[in-house]
């Protein structure tokens, strides 16, 4: 994303986000909580580091519980 584009994310996307960068502390793999940016950075090399589970995202439904 470039510098200085705004997007409008659900609630639920920034509670998850948020949980994920103070988890990464609780565990502490970080010191400082990471910013949304760059916690959402994480997750996208995440997938490209796992394919399987990028698969797993591309065929999964919108709307349908995962389990």
């Amino acid at each position: 994303m470039d510098k200085g584009v705004s997007i409008k994310l659900k609630k639920e996307f920034r509670t998850f986000i948020k949980d994920f960068a103070r988890n990464r502390i609780i565990s502490r793999t970080d010191l400082e909580k990471l910013s949304q940016p760059d916690a959402c950075n994480l997750i996208v090399k995440y997938f490209k580091l796992n394919n399987d589970r990028y698969l797993e995202l591309i065929k999964l439904q919108p709307n349908k519980n995962v389990q």
